[in-house]
Formats: structure tokens, sequence, C-alpha cells
């Protein structure tokens, strides 16, 4: 009986967060994981921001867009079949992705699982304070965690 892979869970984050996390990088064939600055362990990332720049190949194999969330800017990118997600996306789009981290050549970036465009002015201003509640939730945890006994 094969049992199916679960998906690991999306960890909303800054993309400051997961560029200036230390990568680790695992001996076997599973992906490798950034811990952010925050002590948050991240394979599956949730962002949010603009889209800066979006490009596909004339095959339309390989695809890519870079997203800017004020901390910082990655490229998402897409491979294959996902390469049609990027229809409708266009530069100056707002986007939520989610994606699974990974590093190449010194290029950290997320490899695209899911994203969804919404211009509402409101949205990104939601999605800001609801990351900012979520990393003072999370802090908050962590301070009880390591407090000593």
């Amino acid at each position: 009986m094969d049992v199916p892979k679960r998906k690991l869970v999306a960890v909303r984050c800054r993309i400051a967060d997961i560029l200036n996390g230390k990568y680790v990088k695992r001996d076997d064939l599973s992906p490798g994981y950034v811990v952010t600055p925050f002590g948050l362990v991240v394979s599956r990332a949730r962002i949010g921001g603009v889209v800066s720049q979006v490009y596909s190949n004339n095959e339309k194999t390989y695809g890519f867009v870079s997203v800017e969330d004020g901390t910082a800017s990655i490229r998402v990118k897409f491979f294959n079949e996902d390469v049609k997600l990027l229809n409708g996306i266009n530069k100056g789009d707002w986007v939520e992705v989610i994606g699974r981290v990974r590093e190449y050549n010194e290029e950290r970036y997320l490899v695209v699982d899911g994203i969804a465009r919404d211009n509402n002015p409101l949205r990104s201003a939601l999605f800001r304070m609801d990351m900012v509640k979520y990393l003072k939730d999370f802090a908050e945890k962590r301070k009880i965690v390591l407090e000593p006994l």
C-alpha cells in the first residue's frame, strides 16, 4: 500500500527572514530548509509582496517572478507545467506565494507550489499586519520555551 506524501506546512515569513537565515542542506535526498533569525524552521514559505519582474522562456518550460515585500526581494521559480501559473501575473501585481525554499549557486529562491494575485489595496496591509502579529506571537512562545526553569 502506497502512503501518500504529506506536504510540509507553509510558514508565513518575510523575504528578508528567508534570505538572512541559515540554509541547511541535508546530505540525503531530502530538501533543505532555512532557520530564520527568529528561529523559525522554514522548508515551505508563504510570502506576500509586489511583483517587480516577470519572465518565461519561449518553450514555456521555465519562468520566474521577482517578489518584493518591503524587506527584500526574492525570485520565485516555475518549472515545466507550473509555468502556466504565470498567466495573468503582471509587474506591479500584489501576490501571495507558497513555495519550497531552495538554494543553488549561492542564490536562495522559492520553487512555486501556488501563487494567487489580489490587487485589493487593503490585502497588502492586512497581510503585513498579520505577519507582525504572527512574529510577535512566535517571539512570545519562543521566550517561554527558552526561559530557564
